[in-house]
């Protein structure tokens, strides 16, 4: 039977800020030793950074999350903008959790939007990350508290993170 935390799925790339760090930080580097930043990743991935004037990139955003840790809900706080593009955004139909290998290890994987860009100039431009505010589950290792039915009691934290920006060159 899985726990509970294995239930969901969390990512992270930059973690921006951290409601009540300090005071969790001890509980964050208790689950296997690790640190939450290490745990979670969003990542942006672009299908060409080399393209010519009137070509279409496909932009995807995934969030990685270690099966050590969990996510409950996240909600997208910035939108990147797509200055010298037109937009096309790909409705999507649920999300899909994957197993996956990522940095050598194995975490679960989701697609959280993906964007198709129609160059509409030459240029070279930096495409602004996505942020969301991401509600994160970590097992609670204080003692006084009552454990659930399966034996675990998790601590919840509302975090901010950001993928990594994007270069383009259209020529």
């Amino acid at each position: 039977m899985q726990r509970r935390f294995f239930q969901y799925m969390c990512l992270i790339i930059g973690l921006v800020g951290l409601s009540g760090f300090s005071e969790v930080q001890s509980e964050i580097k208790a689950v296997n030793g690790r640190n939450l930043s290490d745990q979670i990743h969003i990542v942006a991935t672009v299908s060409e950074n080399d393209i010519s004037e009137g070509k279409q990139i496909t932009i995807e955003y995934r969030m990685y999350v270690s099966q050590d840790i969990g996510i409950s809900n996240w909600t997208m706080l910035v939108e990147p903008k797509y200055e010298g593009f037109e937009l096309e955004v790909a409705e999507q139909e649920g999300l899909k959790v994957e197993m996956v290998k990522f940095n050598g290890e194995t975490y679960r994987m989701v697609v959280l939007k993906t964007d198709t860009l129609l160059s509409k100039r030459p240029g070279l431009y930096i495409l602004e990350p996505l942020q969301l505010s991401v509600t994160v589950e970590i097992p609670d290792v204080d003692a006084n508290k009552k454990e659930d039915v399966l034996g675990i009691q998790m601590k919840q934290m509302t975090s901010t993170f950001i993928s990594n920006t994007l270069k383009i060159n259209v020529i």
